[in-house]
C-alpha cells in the first residue's frame, strides 16, 4: 500500500517518538510510505499515541501537529 505524505507530514513521522523508526521503514520517496497492511495500521496507531502527547495544547485545542496527526490517522485508515 502506498500513501502519499506532503513533506510537513513526512517530517512530523520522521520527528516524533511514537512514529519515527516505522516511518523509516516505510518512507519510498520525499512524498511517498509504502507499507503493508499492519505496517500501516500500526503507524495509525502511533499516530493516535503522539496526538495524544503533543495533539492539544492546554486548553484542549488542537495543535498545528494535532490537525496534522488527526488527517495522518485519516489517512492511514485502511476501507
Amino acid at each position: 500500500m502506498i500513501i502519499r505524505v506532503s513533506p510537513y507530514e513526512r517530517e512530523l513521522l520522521l520527528t516524533c517518538p511514537e512514529t519515527e523508526d516505522l516511518t523509516r521503514t516505510m518512507v519510498l520517496d520525499q512524498q511517498s510510505l509504502v507499507g503493508s497492511e499492519e505496517q500501516v495500521d500500526a503507524l495509525r496507531d502511533a499516530c493516535s499515541e503522539a496526538l495524544q502527547r503533543i495533539g492539544f495544547d492546554v486548553s484542549y485545542d488542537l495543535t498545528a501537529e494535532g490537525r496534522v496527526l488527526e488527517d495522518l490517522i485519516d489517512k492511514l485508515f485502511i476501507r
